[in-house]
């Protein structure tokens, strides 16, 4: 159906941040028989790593890369997805992803603003926030929020509106955008999320 392929100004986002031109990408999805050469493609990773500056970045590109050494191609999939912080993090919108039983995979610095603290990856389920109400007020557990619904029920969920409280008391008014991620055979395998901040509750 479409209904989860790329749009043409995706695509061209990501060559922006693969620094690839689109002929670059089409023509390695045309040759999906080509085999690597997995020595020259070892080597470059390491040099790439080497030029990072040792610290906290080069830490996290190991840990990284040690993770994705272990994980099956759907995995990686969605994985990828949630390292590009050159498109996701860049944006002004708090966006964050799950795995398909709901375990955060990936967050942004918006969402860390948004949420007034720092989610748990793999801890942290369905929500990167610390407390959900319904509009009229009512608590609203996380594994009843909306990602966990579109999860649960594999569906995107729209025009839903929540109120989000942070860990000092201070609550936001706040409409979520939950929708399911499918591989190519269409299975679920996570969800992504983008919370519209409203203003103070």
């Amino acid at each position: 159906s479409g209904a989860n392929r790329l749009s043409g100004s995706t695509l061209i986002a990501a060559c922006h941040v693969l620094r690839i031109s689109t002929n670059q990408l089409l023509s390695q999805a045309e040759q999906p028989d080509a085999a690597p050469d997995v020595a020259d493609a070892s080597d470059a990773l390491l040099e790439n790593v080497r030029r990072i500056e040792a610290g906290p970045l080069r830490t996290q590109a190991l840990r990284l890369i040690e993770a994705l050494a272990g994980l099956s191609e759907m995995q990686r999939a969605q994985a990828a997805l949630a390292a590009d912080a050159d498109l996701l993090g860049a944006l002004p919108f708090a966006i964050y992803t799950t795995n398909h039983t709901g375990e955060l995979t990936y967050f942004n610095e918006a969402a860390v603003a948004f949420a007034g603290r720092r989610p748990r990856l793999m801890m942290d389920r369905w929500c990167v926030t610390h407390r959900l109400y319904r509009p009229d007020g009512v608590y609203l557990p996380h594994d009843e929020c909306p990602m966990a619904v579109a999860l649960k029920e594999n569906r995107p969920v729209r025009g839903a509106r929540a109120i989000a409280e942070r860990p000092d008391g201070a609550r936001r008014w706040f409409t979520p955008h939950p929708t399911p991620l499918h591989n190519n055979a269409g299975v679920m395998i996570g969800g992504i999320n983008l919370l519209l901040d409203q203003g103070a509750a």
